[in-house]
């Protein structure tokens, strides 16, 4: 792959309903809306970048059986995604999620299938990430080997950024890699609070790093200065994948050589204005 910016973690494929309300529980009710989407923080962000520009690739979980290989070429003829498949398996496929979008309130409730690992059938070989001026990990893919690819192409510039959105086994480890984290505000170090997860963040060379919390301005710790970036306030009607377009969208921005500061001002700008529209990529022909 010849990318400015590779995005490494999970892909989903993602049904999601609105509904004017929640049902109730032992009942049946019809959608207003449905959609078939792809997703996962990875893929969503990548394809946020190639709605704003080009040049993204995605590193992540397919497998080899007829349906992954059309979801790929799909991807790359809709989004001009370039894939780089980790399973050989050919009985992987992408999880199915089962969401629910509430009209009313814009909030989603997301189904996840169970999980399952591959671990036999992962390649880490052959990333070609050296080319990419930016990295977006999600956390949900990690070996010792591929922080060692990290170590080695963030020493020649490329910028490691993190989507911060959960406490994984791996974190710690992660953060050696990292140079720009955006969390969620459930991004806390277990048994400790956001304080002291900034300090452990810091304490690992993490120079750039925002918390956002939904609508509410994001916190950016900038080295020693702290600021706040206020959130376009917006009739919220789907914030599915809201904060994966706010990542997608800073990648963007920062392979456009816009500084950091700025970056996450105007990505923050293009997450508010997603969720003013059902589905996570029907925002662009809109702003």
């Amino acid at each position: 792959m010849n990318n400015k910016a590779v995005f490494l973690g999970r892909s989903t494929i993602d049904h999601t309903y609105l509904l004017d309300t929640y049902p109730q529980e032992n009942s049946k009710v019809f959608a207003k809306e449905y959609l078939r989407q792809y997703g996962g923080p990875a893929l969503n962000a990548a394809i946020t970048f190639n709605l704003l520009g080009a040049g993204a690739g995605l590193i992540s979980y397919f497998g080899k059986c007829s349906s992954m290989i059309r979801a790929k070429e799909e991807l790359k003829a809709k989004y001009d995604i370039e894939i780089i498949d980790l399973v050989k398996d050919k009985r992987c496929e992408l999880p199915e999620n089962s969401i629910f979008v509430c009209r009313n309130s814009g909030t989603r409730t997301i189904v996840n299938p169970p999980r399952k690992y591959y671990d036999e059938e992962i390649s880490f070989e052959n990333l070609y990430m050296d080319d990419a001026s930016v990295i977006l990990l999600d956390g949900f893919v990690f070996s010792d080997q591929l922080k060692e690819e990290l170590l080695q192409v963030r020493k020649k510039g490329t910028v490691i950024v993190l989507d911060s959105g959960s406490w994984k086994d791996e974190t710690v480890s992660i953060l050696d890699t990292v140079d720009i984290a955006i969390c969620s505000s459930r991004f806390v170090m277990p048994g400790h609070g956001t304080e002291q997860t900034i300090e452990l963040m810091l304490d690992k060379g993490v120079e750039f790093i925002a918390f956002t919390d939904n609508e509410k301005d994001i916190r950016v710790y900038d080295g020693e200065n702290q600021t706040l970036i206020p959130v376009p306030q917006v009739n919220a009607v789907d914030t599915l994948g809201a904060g994966d377009v706010l990542h997608g969208a800073f990648c963007y921005y920062l392979t456009e050589g816009v500084d950091r500061m700025e970056a996450l001002r105007r990505a923050a700008i293009i997450a508010s204005k997603s969720c003013c529209y059902f589905g996570t990529h029907t925002w662009k022909d809109q702003v």
